[in-house]
């Protein structure tokens, strides 16, 4: 649902505004409230893991057991 809003209408909407407006009337006031076409999404660099501490993290799981 979210994905066609966006799609079809250009819109900027997150699922959290799907949950918050859970009737048509309420999203429709929602749509008919919003600014224009979404924005693109730009993708956030990701984070790099420290793998050792995720090692670390194991080995002390292990040792309780």
């Amino acid at each position: 649902m979210v994905a066609a809003l966006r799609e079809r209408l250009g819109l900027q909407v997150t699922r959290l505004d799907m949950f918050g407006r859970p009737t048509v009337r309420a999203m429709a006031a929602r749509v008919a409230d919003a600014d224009g076409p979404a924005e693109p999404a730009v993708p956030r660099p990701r984070r790099s893991r420290d793998t050792a501490a995720l090692a670390r993290r194991r080995d002390r799981r292990g040792r309780r057991s």
